[in-house]
């Protein structure tokens, strides 16, 4: 046996891994799922809604405020929900709207938490989380919880809204930092 034979086995295989974990890293890079919604059709249980088809209760979901705003008929999933602020002139304020079935998000739902804005502006649109009926349910640990409104700083700078009409919202913890909370019913 040459001394080189070991040498090129061990470079093969750092080549191999070096294949099999480009490949891994390839499959989790489209992990976050953006609305896109088309036409008309809010049901967030359409794949052609969404970048990436309808997302998967492992991965994240964003929802920038594009019309019609995603609506929940039936059960859905995703590890973590961020509804965006946006402030760009003409935009139109987002919500999501959970009618019936359960959501499961198991990391966290934030409604206006997570931004890059410095202050509340007069275009910047105020996201909400909607529920007239069904189960909307966040209980992993350790998770974020419902975070509403506040942005990166966690002061003053976004606004968010949650207005529960009917149904059912279980959380590890709800943290207000700057918007509402309204129970209706």
């Amino acid at each position: 046996m040459s001394a080189t034979r070991p040498f090129c086995s061990i470079i093969i295989f750092v080549c191999i891994l070096n294949i099999c974990c480009f490949s891994t890293a390839l499959a989790y890079e489209h992990t976050i799922y953006v609305w896109n919604p088309v036409g008309s059709d809010c049901n967030w249980n359409n794949p052609d809604n969404w970048n990436y088809g309808v997302p998967m209760p492992e991965f994240q979901a964003i929802i920038e405020p594009k019309l019609p705003s995603p609506c929940i008929y039936g059960d859905a999933a995703c590890a973590f929900l961020t509804i965006a602020p946006w402030s760009w002139t003409g935009a139109p304020d987002i919500s999501v709207d959970m009618y019936s079935g359960t959501f499961n998000c198991n990391y966290g739902i934030s409604i206006g938490a997570w931004g890059t804005y410095s202050n509340q502006t007069d275009n910047t649109t105020i996201p909400c989380f909607n529920v007239y009926g069904g189960t909307v349910n966040q209980s992993a640990s350790p998770g974020d919880g419902i975070l509403i409104g506040g942005g990166d700083t966690g002061y003053r700078d976004l606004m968010g809204k949650m207005n529960v009409y009917g149904g059912y919202v279980t959380a590890r913890r709800i943290e207000l930092r700057f918007g509402e909370i309204n129970l209706f019913g």
